[in-house]
């Protein structure tokens, strides 16, 4: 064993073992040494297995085994490549380098910059970047992880927070894990996750998530595609997403903009209360809600329960009201509404086409509103005396240029003036 101080050393397996200060440390190919001491400069060729013990160490080494230890708080700074680290409970540490695989102990520091880096390891502090070709890994529990711009993580484990610089990317899996950050991208299936805080009108985060769980926080920015997913939306925020048989809850004032996978696709589904929507063109939607404000695009199908929604239709629409009370519906053209509420509007103000309104005279409740001039009806007595049979059982008011409504599987006997109203 070598003991002494300012001085330049080489080691090798014949003499494997060094302490001291401040020296100049050099290891020989294929050897293993212990080196004990602060201070020191170690450069080792390739394949070594060494241990360090102290602080303020700088290490260059490649093709190796590095196992670090000392008091806790110590820093030490490695350099290289294809490398396996070990770090002690409560040690720093600095990398400069790629391809290597730290084991870390509770409660350590490290702060890198390189590519293909991994850590395994729980109630770990770590800085990533320059991550911009094969990304790191980090796979643990309690860590808190901060991914520098443009960088790129796969994160593995449970309740471990991320901090995303702008247009770094992420692979997400694990349960209750929690993004953090603006304007970055991430792919997830299957995991479970918090996302959002960057701000309603901030640079919004992007996710391509499928049989997830996503919690999105107050005053976000999100916008997401996939299939299968369990959205949950704090209030306040914006949230586009394109889906495929997702299910999602919002609160007040968030706004929303869904893509379906086609009317006939897999059924969105959203829930919650007093948020806006826009339903884009070619979707299968369910609004089970209170007091949404939604714009539908064309050929949407759309299903509709809860009470006092607000609809402005597209054109060419399927829309039903499977229960509750006083929605609204502003019709577009050639729509067709199956009416199972109570004590709805149906709002007349444009052309409609060839309307049809299926089960209408169910609801003795329910108002059509002519808005604007259509069909020059002075009075709602006049609008119910214009009514005429469809040939097929139902009844039918015609518009004139406006188009006309067919009242499907409805009688004259069940409605009355009172179903009309002149806007």
């Amino acid at each position: 064993m070598i003991e002494v101080s300012n001085a330049m050393v080489t080691l090798s397996n014949s003499d494997n073992a060094f302490t001291g200060s401040d020296a100049q440390i050099s290891i020989v190919t294929q050897s293993t040494v212990t080196i004990v001491g602060d201070d020191d400069t170690i450069s080792a060729a390739d394949i070594v297995n060494m241990t360090v013990t102290g602080g303020n160490n700088t290490i260059s080494a490649s093709q190796g085994y590095v196992t670090l230890n000392g008091p806790a708080g110590q820093w030490d700074s490695l350099a290289g490549s294809t490398l396996e680290v070990f770090v002690e409970a409560g040690l720093n540490v600095t990398l400069n380098g790629g391809i290597v695989a730290f084991t870390l102990g509770d409660n350590c520091l490290v702060v890198t910059a390189g590519d293909n880096t991994s850590f395994q390891g729980s109630d770990d502090i770590i800085f990533l970047s320059e991550a911009y070709v094969g990304g790191d890994s980090v796979t643990g529990s309690h860590d808190r992880v901060f991914v520098a711009t443009a960088s790129l993580l796969e994160i593995f484990g449970s309740d471990n927070v991320i901090h995303f610089a702008a247009t770094a990317a992420a692979t997400v899996a694990g349960t209750n894990q929690r993004l953090l950050g603006a304007g970055f991208d991430i792919s997830s299936t299957g995991a479970d996750f918090f996302i959002g805080g960057n701000g309603e009108s901030g640079a919004p985060d992007l996710g391509d998530v499928s049989n997830s769980t996503v919690r999105i926080g107050g005053n976000s920015n999100i916008s997401m595609s996939g299939a299968d997913d369990t959205l949950r939306v704090l209030g306040d925020s914006a949230v586009a997403f394109d889906g495929t048989g997702t299910s999602a809850h919002f609160g007040i004032g968030d706004k929303v903009n869904l893509t379906g996978s086609g009317a006939t696709g897999a059924l969105d589904t959203l829930t919650g209360a007093h948020f806006d929507v826009s339903v884009n063109t070619s979707t299968n939607a369910e609004i089970d809600a209170l007091g949404v404000d939604a714009v539908v695009g064309d050929h949407v199908v759309l299903a509709l329960a809860r009470a006092q929604n607000v609809i402005t239709a597209g054109n060419w629409d399927t829309i039903s009201i499977l229960w509750g009370h006083s929605d609204q519906i502003a019709l577009g053209q050639d729509d067709v509404i199956n009416y199972n509420g109570a004590g709805s509007v149906l709002d007349v103000g444009n052309a409609v086409g060839a309307a049809t309104v299926n089960n209408f005279g169910a609801d003795p409740s329910g108002i059509v509103d002519l808005l604007n001039g259509v069909g020059g009806f002075a009075t709602a007595q006049d609008a119910y005396g214009a009514l005429t049979g469809d040939g097929a059982g139902g009844l039918k008011l015609e518009l004139g240029i406006y188009g006309s409504i067919d009242f499907t599987n409805t009688t004259a006997s069940q409605l009355s003036a009172a179903n009309f109203k002149i806007g």
